[in-house]
């Protein structure tokens, strides 16, 4: 008994110096190696919540648009015939801006919506009340503002999936409270709501992603969650052009964004990172790796396998980090600061502008459907140029699209005249500016992740999503601007970006490099 018992140990010690040892990293790339379709369409199926969230985020445009260019005078108003004969109806003879008296719905003018309803008409948020409309589209984006401010004190106390979870399931509740909204502040209320747990729960989609998706497959996924937000806004457009109610509109969106849910609650285990680093639970990770190979349709063992942090010397230090020594690094390691502030701001400016345009494209052509749909083919050709981008060109020439999208703003400054018809450039340039800022601020999301060191990336990420957010919130206010002065509206977006640009110059190239795992190695 004693022989069997020692041979017994002989071969238990015999595996534990043979036992191979691996990075959580290197774990998740041995996972898959080849792309497969299967593969492929189980990946975009996870992420296809992306379709919901956008027709949801998307439902100001339509459901509560303004519509200063969708009336006509009512035969009996000499005050509306005698204004379009002296040089047409504009926002400010609705509004009766400059000392005229404002034209009166059912009085001097009568709406011409093709029966569509918008909640900017029902609840009367034209003229000196529309700051309320933009109120209730930012606050979609200041609750998300907000939220993320504790994402990474979330997701690093409870758990990537956990939050996920929770927050999507509440999401989902509150995309259905918001169908028949009563009024003003219920809508406010509950968008607001929405925004802080669906951008915290998008924001953890994005950690999965780096954590559980193999190197080989992250592009794709990438490319696959902006594919299908894109499809998303597009789809939106039509169903609001089909339904004349927006109650419907509503409630379809919500419909959509609770069927693609199904996978976050079946199909994606915990992160091994944040079971190895905040649980300190090796089986767990082992555990949730498995999950994962059988995930990728390549079943795997790692029982025998040694599973770390990070190799060497450099995992016990980086255990000997916390919180407190993270925020002093930006004190200790200046270029890191450096770095941190130009992200942070570029992001601001590159969402402000963004959506700023994406807010507003009614104030570009006669028709909003038609704007929309031309709008969301430009979303697809940006997603063309983003998949070049992450795998054929160097990260800092995003600095260069940045001075693209401010020539193209400054051309769109002028108009050109045809004939009978005013043919302006500024809707085809305006376009164009906004094709180059989306790939910039789509592919930013991995220049983060390749700039910030491990042990920063949670704090730099969160707070740049955080700024992005803040850029959202008020790029609705953009449609005040424009009615003040379209042409130093864009004038001042020409600008900012062309600022972006120079500062992005001063960031270091990461294509290529090992992605810096602490301060010190920042370049």
């Amino acid at each position: 008994a004693f022989r069997i018992y020692e041979s017994h140990l002989y071969l238990y010690f015999k595996s534990i110096r043979n036992m191979s040892k691996l990075t959580v990293e290197e774990a998740v790339n041995s996972l898959h190696s080849n792309s497969n379709l299967l593969t492929l369409l189980k990946v975009i199926f996870l992420v296809s919540y992306r379709i919901g969230s956008a027709m949801i985020g998307g439902l100001p445009n339509f459901t509560g648009q303004l519509p200063y260019k969708q009336w006509s005078c009512m035969q009996n108003s000499t005050k509306c015939l005698e204004r379009v004969e002296q040089g047409g109806i504009s926002r400010d003879s609705f509004c009766g801006v400059g000392g005229e008296t404002p034209l009166l719905p059912g009085l001097d003018i009568i709406w011409e919506l093709d029966g569509h309803k918008t909640y900017a008409v029902d609840w009367n948020l034209l003229c000196k009340r529309e700051y309320i409309g933009t109120l209730i589209t930012s606050s979609f984006y200041m609750g998300g503002g907000i939220s993320l401010l504790f994402a990474s004190a979330l997701f690093d106390m409870f758990g990537r999936v956990k939050v996920i979870r929770i927050t999507q399931t509440i999401s989902t509740i509150l995309a259905f409270l918001m169908m028949y909204a009563p009024g003003v502040w219920y809508q406010l209320i509950t968008r607001s709501l929405f925004g802080a747990t669906f951008l915290l729960s998008d924001i953890g989609y994005l950690i999965i992603v780096v954590e559980l998706a193999p190197e080989s497959l992250r592009s794709k996924i990438f490319t696959a969650t902006l594919l299908l937000l894109n499809s998303g806004y597009l789809l939106l457009v039509l169903l609001s052009y089909i339904l004349e109610d927006r109650n419907y509109i509503a409630g379809i969106s919500g419909a959509i964004f609770l069927v693609t849910l199904y996978p976050l609650y079946v199909m994606i285990p915990e992160s091994p990172m944040f079971l190895l680093t905040n649980k300190k639970n090796e089986v767990a990770a082992k555990a949730a790796l498995e999950k994962l190979s059988r995930f990728y349709g390549q079943e795997k063992s790692f029982e025998n396998i040694e599973i770390v942090e990070y190799k060497g010397n450099e995992n016990k230090e980086l255990k000997k980090l916390n919180l407190k020594d993270n925020l002093k690094d930006f004190i200790r390691y200046p270029v890191l600061s450096i770095q941190c502030c130009i992200l942070v701001f570029s992001w601001f400016v590159f969402a402000w502008i963004f959506y700023g345009l994406y807010y507003n494209w009614g104030e570009f052509g006669k028709s909003i459907y038609l704007n929309y749909i031309l709008s969301s083919c430009s979303d697809f050709i940006s997603l063309l140029f983003i998949y070049i981008y992450l795998n054929k060109c160097k990260r800092r020439s995003l600095a260069y699209l940045d001075f693209v999208t401010a020539l193209a703003l400054i051309i769109s400054l002028a108009p050109i005249n045809v004939g009978n018809d005013t043919i302006s450039l500024r809707q085809v340039s305006s376009l164009i500016g906004y094709i180059a800022n989306g790939v910039v601020l789509n592919a930013n999301y991995v220049w983060i992740q390749e700039l910030s060191p491990t042990t920063h990336r949670g704090i730099i990420a969160s707070l740049s999503s955080s700024s992005s957010k803040v850029g959202s919130m008020l790029a609705p206010q953009v449609g005040l601007l424009f009615a003040w002065n379209k042409t130093a509206t864009l004038g001042i977006f020409a600008g900012a970006s062309a600022v972006c640009g120079v500062l992005m110059l001063l960031l270091p190239e990461t294509k290529g490099h090992d992605l810096p795992s602490q301060a010190k190695d920042v370049m």
